[in-house]
């Protein structure tokens, strides 16, 4: 793209959050597009046009409104019982859940908004 090198710089547009939900034990992993900055400008918008494009290759995961600031892309929910943790072990089990549930699907959200970028 122009003015890329080789692949956008996504750590100024989008952002990767992880939301604890106790009444559903549930762990929600969401990936989107971050508010608009003066370092953010043009991908942003690049990223708001692409969407149509981005979100299928998501699947189930896909979110399915749009925030007018934050923009939701993908969202999972994870099954996460904290009281099936001891005080020794919580942060070997939240390590191995990241590790297990979310590092892959950030990494293949990544992959595909620089590929879809590139087109």
């Amino acid at each position: 793209m122009e003015g890329w090198s080789s692949a956008p710089d996504l750590t100024k547009t989008t952002g990767m959050a992880l939301r604890f939900y106790e009444q559903t034990s549930t762990l929600q992993f969401g990936f989107g597009i971050g508010p608009e900055s003066e370092h953010n400008v043009v991908l942003r918008e690049k990223l708001r046009a692409r969407i149509p494009e981005i979100q299928p290759e998501f699947g189930n995961n896909a979110v399915k409104s749009r925030g007018k600031n934050h923009i939701g892309l993908f969202s999972k929910k994870i099954k996460f019982d904290p009281l099936t943790c001891t005080e020794e072990n919580v942060e070997q089990e939240v390590e191995k859940l990241i590790k297990t549930e979310v590092v892959g699907e950030a990494n293949h959200i990544q992959s595909v908004i620089k590929r879809i970028l590139a087109l």
